[in-house]
């Protein structure tokens, strides 16, 4: 019996022997951690700089080749406008890392590893703008075709008008007030839209009849 009290308070007093060794080289570590000089920019951007530009690559699934852009002309409009996005995120992430670090943007120079991207998404928005330039313009309308649309459009206004006058008189003589909120108008709503598309439309063509 006297036995298994000793060998307990010998394991009792081993273990907190170990936990408080323990304690002391985790604290001797974070002070060995807190104590080591901060990371050399120049160094960085030398060496995990690359490291970015090879993991956005891997991300992106294209090589150094393919960011001169000379895929770009089988990519679709919309695979152009989500690929451009792709690679802004990976310049922005590049750039978050840095921050993290070192507490402030990279200077032009500290981003240069990342400079075949920034070639890419560059030739990526020259593309867009070609490819925006390149998409076909409305058909102009003749003489006849535009006073035939007048026409129809100011018929149409017309009949729209009555609608919304008739609504107007009942409204006020239901509730004894006049339309004053978005609400009133929800019975409506779909016909006061279209009206204002249509008086927009039949303005424009009747001021481009007048400069011609």
């Amino acid at each position: 019996m006297e036995y298994d009290i000793l060998n307990e308070i010998l394991t009792g007093t081993v273990s907190s022997l170990f936990r408080g060794k323990c304690k002391e080289i985790e604290e001797q570590m974070r002070a060995s951690l807190t104590s080591l000089p901060p990371p050399n920019s120049s160094d960085w951007v030398r060496v995990e700089g690359k490291q970015k530009l090879e993991q956005s690559l891997r991300k992106l699934k294209i090589d150094y080749t393919a960011t001169n852009g000379r895929d770009l002309g089988n990519k679709s409009y919309e695979e152009l406008v989500a690929e451009k996005k792709r690679v802004k995120n990976e310049l922005k992430n590049y750039d978050n890392n840095f921050k993290n670090l070192f507490g402030r943007v990279p200077k032009r120079e500290e981003k240069e590893p990342m400079r075949p991207l920034y070639v890419y998404y560059k030739k990526l928005k020259l593309s867009l703008s070609r490819r925006a330039n390149e998409k076909p313009q409305p058909k102009r309308m003749s003489k006849e075709e535009t006073v035939r649309r007048v026409e129809e459009l100011r018929k149409e206004r017309s009949e729209l008008k009555a609608i919304l006058h008739n609504f107007q008189l009942e409204f006020s003589q239901t509730n004894h007030r006049r339309i004053r909120y978005h609400k009133d108008i929800s019975p409506v709503e779909n016909e006061y839209k279209r009206y204002k598309e249509v008086k927009a439309e039949l303005a424009k063509l009747e001021s481009a009849d007048q400069k011609s």
